[in-house]
């Protein structure tokens, strides 16, 4: 089995158990397949994609490899994950997020986004209140906030402007 038929494998964007099943199981078993080794290999993106799987031990996988050999995830691809319907996948993603420079790298934006989430609106609104004053929070990022529609942007735009 070679990287350029995992490559292969794994081409398209529509996930299923059986690709996603086989894909962890080659990677497992083949000698030739060292994790240390995946960017060489060409696997390195196979393994990441594993990330968006529906398959448990697919994206269980993709995230004990990514902890090791991908602690450069774009905060782009971090904020999909963050909306992950996988519990671990959210984990492993807001757990990234939070290892960066909470305000120059997510930025008002960024925390702004997860708190229009179900699972990090409470998170958001910590690192907001924490780490941004009036002077960040612009009458703009407000406005967006509160004409969102979206429950708890809504009510942390109400809290912090009465």
């Amino acid at each position: 089995m070679s990287g350029e038929t995992l490559q292969y494998l794994s081409a398209g964007q529509a996930h299923s158990k059986a690709r996603d099943e086989m894909i962890v199981w080659l990677l497992e078993n083949s000698p030739h397949f060292e994790k240390s080794k995946f960017k060489t290999l060409g696997l390195h993106q196979v393994v990441l994609q594993l990330l968006h799987s529906h398959y448990p031990a697919a994206y269980q996988y993709a995230i004990g490899y990514a902890k090791s050999y991908a602690q450069d995830l774009s905060l782009t691809e971090l904020m999909l994950l963050a909306m992950s319907d996988y519990e671990p996948v959210r984990a492993f993603a807001i757990n990234n997020i939070l290892s960066r420079d909470l305000v120059a790298d997510i930025g008002v934006n960024g925390w702004g986004q997860l708190l229009d989430t179900e699972h990090h609106y409470q998170t958001a609104s910590k690192q907001l209140s924490k780490h941004f004053t009036r002077r960040d929070l612009t009458p703009e990022w407000f406005f967006e906030r509160l004409t969102s529609g979206r429950t708890h942007s809504v009510k942390f735009a109400i809290k912090k402007t009465t």
